[in-house]
């Protein structure tokens, strides 16, 4: 089975332990009201890392890649001394859930990585304000074209 698809369905199996969230989909739009708070994977990317020793392998060869799906937290709350800590309430959870998890570690490999890149939210000015945010989390594995 091809590695990507691995770590994109452990992450949502992941995703679904968290504590406090209604539901978890993966690569679906927006989500009703009565289903929040919630968490939204989306596949997204994923890039060969740009180093001189990728680009002068031959196309079959082993290849470092990272991987970015998106994550979303969109809280049920509106109340606006709400939005800040729900988010990183559920923000830490998140994190500790997929940066601690052995399988995800198992499957980026020795060679991998998994890193938190940030987050962004809707709480700004000229934002949205729904309570809404993205988390960066890459992965960094080994593609190997003879596996797939």
């Amino acid at each position: 089975m091809d590695r990507r698809e691995q770590i994109i369905e452990r992450l949502f199996t992941v995703l679904q332990t968290i504590t406090g969230v209604e539901q978890v989909v993966r690569n679906r739009g927006s989500l009703e009201s009565d289903k929040r708070p919630a968490i939204q994977l989306m596949d997204a990317d994923e890039r060969p890392e740009d180093t001189p020793f990728n680009r002068a392998r031959p196309a079959y060869a082993p290849n470092r890649v990272r991987l970015t799906p998106e994550i979303y937290i969109t809280l049920a709350t509106l109340e606006p001394d709400d939005l800040g800590p729900g988010l990183n309430v559920l923000r830490v959870a998140l994190l500790k859930a997929v940066l601690l998890d052995q399988q995800l570690q198992q499957l980026t490999g020795e060679s991998g990585d998994i890193r938190y890149d940030g987050c962004q939210t809707d709480l700004g000015r000229g934002r949205e304000l729904i309570g809404q945010m993205s988390i960066s989390v890459t992965f960094v594995y080994v593609l190997r074209p003879m596996e797939l």
